[in-house]
Order: structure tokens, then sequence, then C-alpha cells
């Protein structure tokens, strides 16, 4: 599920743009956007699969950690919603600071592949985190 949000975000993340080309016979502009009914789609699978992945990860929590079930899965919440949190702020300070409206997207992005990492770290070596 993760992969899908990850695309999903990928394909977000990209602004509307403009290309010159210059061609044989003269400049050739490029426009790509975005399509409304292609935004609220990507918005649609993302939140499915967000949320079929929030069942997951409490799922992978009890398999991993069933004797710290309560603090594990407290920080996971508690840090997922403090993320939650931030997120309007980084799509305002991303359009403010880069002047991008996709710059909010970008961050998701960022900071979900270091989550994807994490938990690919923390399955690799299950004796480094909060085991007993």
């Amino acid at each position: 599920m993760s992969a899908c949000v990850l695309a999903c975000l990928f394909l977000l993340s990209y602004p509307s743009f403009e290309m010159r080309i210059e061609g044989v016979h003269g400049d050739v502009m490029v426009h790509v956007s975005t399509p409304l009914s292609v935004f609220v789609g990507l918005l649609v699978v993302m939140g499915t699969a967000m949320g079929i992945g929030k069942g997951s990860l409490m799922r992978l929590i009890y398999r991993d950690h069933a004797h710290q079930m309560a603090s594990v899965g407290g920080l996971a919440v508690t840090l997922g919603s403090l993320f939650a949190a931030v997120v309007p702020l980084m799509f305002v300070l991303g359009n403010e600071w880069i002047g991008i409206r996709t710059a909010g997207f970008m961050f998701l992005y960022g900071a979900l592949a270091v989550c994807m990492l994490l938990m690919l770290w923390d399955h690799a070596n299950p004796s480094a985190c909060l085991s007993s």
C-alpha cells in the first residue's frame, strides 16, 4: 500500500508547467497540467491506500511488538497525529517559500520515503528498535 501512496504522491507533486520546444517549423508550446478529475481520483486512491495502510501498521505493531503494543502503538498514533498537524503548514509554507503549489505533496513524498526506509530497517533489525 505504501508504494501506491508513494506513486500517487509522485504524480501529485508535479506542478503545472509549460515547455517551449524549438521545432523545425517554429516553436511548439506544450502545457502540462493535471485535470481535476485525475487529481481527485489520485486523492481518493491515496486516501483508501492510507486507510488500509493504517490498519496494516497496527497489525505489524501487534505482530512485532506484542508485549509493548500500548507504547509502540501510542507512539505511532501520536507521531502520525503530529505529522498530520504539520501537513497544512507545509502546503502554505511550500507555496510561500518555494513558490510551487504542490510543495506539500513533495514534502509528503519525502516523508513517506523516509518512513518506508525506517520500517524496512526495523524489519531487517528487530532487535535494534523497541523489542525486548
